[in-house]
């Protein structure tokens, strides 16, 4: 997500839905084949749309996931267990 790049998650893996909600990447059976298929399948899509997708996962990086907002939400926990 920082680098701005569309991720590709594998089926099964728990984060799958998270990344289709928030359309910031693509999933793939958990499979050589699979993850072939779909990287054939991006290969053929518009750029800007892989860009778009990639744009996304950046945006939601900063807004949520950036070291300094995670360093925060670190120190809540280790402060409000103790």
């Amino acid at each position: 997500m920082m680098l701005g790049k569309p991720i590709v998650v594998a089926k099964g893996m728990g984060i799958e839905d998270f990344v289709v909600s928030q359309n910031i990447g693509f999933v793939s059976k958990y499979s050589i084949e699979s993850f072939e298929k779909l990287i054939q399948e991006l290969l053929s899509k518009d750029r800007q749309f892989l860009e778009s997708i990639g744009k996304n996962g950046r945006k939601l990086y900063e807004k949520e996931y950036s070291w300094e907002k995670m360093k925060d939400r670190i120190r809540k926990i280790v402060n409000e267990s103790f």
